[in-house]
Formats: C-alpha cells, sequence, structure tokens
C-alpha cells in the first residue's frame, strides 16, 4: 500500500536529510513523527522513523554520560 505523504511530512523529511548535528536531526525526527499519516501504508515508515529516534536519543544519552 503506497504512503500518500503530506507536504508537511515531505517537508520535514528534507528536514532530516539536511540535518547534520544529531539533536536537530533528533528534533526533525520527532516532528516527522508526528505529523505522518498513521495508516497501514505507513506502518513500516513508523517503525523506521522510530529506530531512528531510539538510536539518537541512546547516541545523545551516551555523549552526556561520558562528559
Amino acid at each position: 500500500m503506497p504512503a500518500n505523504l503530506t507536504p508537511e511530512c515531505k517537508a520535514a523529511e528534507a528536514a532530516v536529510r539536511k540535518a547534520r548535528d544529531p539533536h536537530e536531526r533528533l528534533e526533525h525526527l520527532r516532528e516527522m513523527l508526528r505529523v505522518i499519516p498513521k495508516h497501514k501504508g505507513t506502518d513500516h515508515l513508523q517503525g523506521d522513523i522510530k529506530r531512528g529516534i531510539k538510536e539518537l536519543a541512546t547516541q545523545q544519552a551516551q555523549h552526556v554520560n561520558a562528559r
């Protein structure tokens, strides 16, 4: 099933791809998850976004603990 993404979601995806700072990327991923349509066609995409959020949050937590 195709994922008919909204212009908001496409803009958030472009911002994620453009972001170089991990903190900024994490914020954009959260925004993308917030605006993505929730239906059967976006299940895998939602999972990918959630996985990316988890990985970035873990990296940031390790970075903070290393200080």
